[in-house]
């Protein structure tokens, strides 16, 4: 193996235990199968309902293009889904192209973010780096949101005095998750804190960058069935869940009506030129429609 394939494998299996360690903090902390995590997760979310009619009543975002986004985020999760089933084979064939699935994770879970901050900012263009320090700094660490719309592992920001904010005993029971896996989240995200506050958004951020500018060839040489298995899981249960907080803060926004309405008028489209002979239950959108069950069920 050359010393750059080596060097690559280093912090692949780096970025696989990272990734890991968020996921397993969804999976061993919320019931349920992945489809079943957002049911766990709603049930818990605390909205603050003068924090949104707040954001109704100054209406200084843009309701086009929040929706415009959370339509992305959807149709990047879909990607990112191809080919459906939860069957090894079917994780297997995603991620015959590694890198490929990590860019639109990232993408899926960055369209989600802007969808959020597009609610109560209307700037023109916002770079990458720019909408992840918006969304942390103006929402995620909001004393109406962290901890408490945005449930862990989500919630976690690492703070200037390169301390885990907020303390993972006071939003996980796990006592595993506490010792074993906050580290690794805390370690990962000491490696990317250069100055100001840093989130798992920042790292997802890396991470596609890390991806962008490696030989993306190596990947498919590299690796074992398992360990892409394991990171398509990983990723998957980190996306189907944050999508369920960013389609909540949609709803809580501009109302379930509106926002089903968008989500029938996009799946509806999607099946009709991409899956027309495909059963309902072996979609990809029936992951969204699931979704939008739950959330039926906590109005």
């Amino acid at each position: 193996m050359s010393d750059a394939a080596t060097k690559i494998l280093s912090e692949f299996i780096d970025h696989c235990n990272y990734i890991n360690a968020i996921s397993d903090l969804i999976f061993y902390c919320y019931t349920g199968s992945i489809y079943e995590k957002p049911r766990e997760i709603l049930r818990i979310v605390e909205k603050d309902l003068s924090y949104f009619n707040k954001i109704k009543r100054l209406n200084i975002g843009s309701k086009n293009k929040a929706i415009t986004n959370l339509r992305n985020a959807w149709y990047h999760e879909l990607a990112f889904l191809e080919p459906i089933g939860d069957e090894r084979e079917n994780r297997i064939n995603r991620m015959k192209f590694a890198p490929w699935k990590i860019i639109q994770f990232y993408y899926s879970i960055y369209s989600g973010i802007s969808a959020m901050t597009r609610c109560i900012n209307n700037q023109e263009k916002i770079g990458h780096k720019k909408m992840i320090n918006i969304f942390t700094h103006n929402l995620l660490t909001r004393k109406e949101l962290s901890k408490k719309f945005f449930v862990s592992p989500f919630c976690f920001v690492l703070n200037r005095k390169r301390v885990l904010s907020p303390a993972p005993s006071d939003v996980i029971k796990w006592s595993y998750g506490i010792t074993d896996k906050c580290p690794i989240l805390e370690n990962c995200l000491l490696k990317i804190l250069k100055k100001g506050k840093v989130s798992i958004f920042h790292y997802f951020w890396e991470l596609r960058n890390w991806v962008n500018y490696q030989d993306s060839y190596i990947f498919r040489r590299l690796y074992g069935k398992s360990l892409k298995w394991n990171l398509d899981h990983d990723m998957h249960v980190i996306l189907n869940t944050f999508l369920t907080l960013t389609e909540l803060y949609m709803i809580m926004v501009f109302g379930y009506d509106k926002i089903k309405e968008d989500k029938d008028i996009f799946v509806n489209d999607f099946n009709k030129y991409f899956e027309s002979n495909i059963e309902n239950d072996q979609r990809l959108t029936s992951y969204i429609n699931k979704r939008f069950e739950i959330h039926e069920d906590f109005l």
